[in-house]
């Protein structure tokens, strides 16, 4: 009998007599994307869940929309068995009249505990409380 291994995007694919076997899938091969952009302020971030304790590949990106002299800020909400908390805030002060301030190459390990999902946070710094958006809720595929 004749017997096929082909690797295929980190899985093992076995052809065996005419049956296709897949095995080896244990985390998210694909980028994950949040965005949130409102009056004032615009941004994103992309990354990849690698496990269940670590983003991977992490860019992120803000811009000032608004030419109010306030700055913006961006980060991401963490939710984790214990709750949620906020990374630390990448902060643009260069005005509507710059482009994005971006973040590339970034990593992130949660001392927590395993991550079950991300929300991308993005705020304008304005009087008071600050004014924030955010974006829909990315669940890690490994929890």
């Amino acid at each position: 009998m004749m017997r096929q291994k082909i690797i295929l995007l980190g899985a093992m694919l076995t052809v065996i007599g005419g049956i296709l076997a897949v095995s080896g899938f244990t985390s998210s091969a694909l980028a994950e994307r949040g965005d949130a952009c409102k009056s004032g302020a615009c941004g994103s971030a992309t990354f990849q869940f690698s496990g269940r304790y670590e983003l991977t590949g992490l860019s992120m990106s803000v811009k000032d929309t608004k030419c109010d002299d306030n700055d913006v800020y961006i980060k991401l909400r963490i939710y984790d068995f214990q709750g949620t908390w906020d990374t630390m805030e990448r902060r643009n002060s260069s005005g509507c009249k710059a482009d994005y301030a971006r973040w590339p190459n970034l990593h992130y390990v949660n001392q927590r505990g395993a991550i079950k999902g991300v929300r991308v946070i993005v705020c304008v710094d304005d009087f008071a409380s600050d004014t924030c958006y955010s974006s829909g809720y990315l669940k890690n595929p490994n929890e």
